[in-house]
């Protein structure tokens, strides 16, 4: 039994033809390249979630005290008052600082194709790559699509082994 890495395949946008060869099998390497690109990503959104989850409990704390001030008792008041006012710093703090992440983070969709064209990069060769990447820009075609495309011809090739 032969093991095949590499699968011919001819992708046709718009009439058309590309022919390009993909490979299922990437080096150590490309595969670090790729999770480094991924880890980027994730790391921004994890830090952004958990920024957001803070903020979130601290409005709800500063909700529960705002009725503590208009329901308590005098000697809790001030207590409460001083906990509102560090409250609010805190949550200006961290909403600044989810501006800044903001800022330098780049949408899911954003990420998810730089990632896909970063696979697109590591596991397609042949003749076609630059023209067909060229035609992908010039039309707006996402890199997603074209790997699910690849992904699909090269299972068809697997299953007629």
């Amino acid at each position: 039994m032969a093991i095949k890495s590499k699968y011919p395949i001819k992708i046709s946008i718009d009439d058309k033809p590309f022919s390009i060869v993909a490979c299922q099998m990437m080096t150590a390497s490309q595969k670090d390249e790729l999770s480094e690109v991924t880890d980027k990503h994730s790391e921004s959104f994890e830090k952004r979630d958990s920024l957001q989850l803070e903020i979130t409990s601290y409005k709800e704390e500063f909700e529960i005290n705002k009725h503590i001030l208009s329901h308590g008792k005098v000697t809790q008041i001030v207590a409460v008052m001083f906990e509102q006012k560090t409250l609010n710093q805190d949550i200006f703090r961290l909403e600044k600082e989810m501006r800044e992440l903001d800022k330098n983070i780049v949408s899911l969709n954003k990420a998810m194709e730089e990632i896909y064209e970063r696979r697109f990069d590591l596991s397609v060769s042949g003749a076609d790559k630059d023209a067909l990447k060229k035609e992908m820009q010039t039309i707006g075609l996402s890199y997603q699509a074209i790997i699910s495309e690849i992904n699909g011809q090269v299972k068809e090739a697997k299953e007629k082994k």
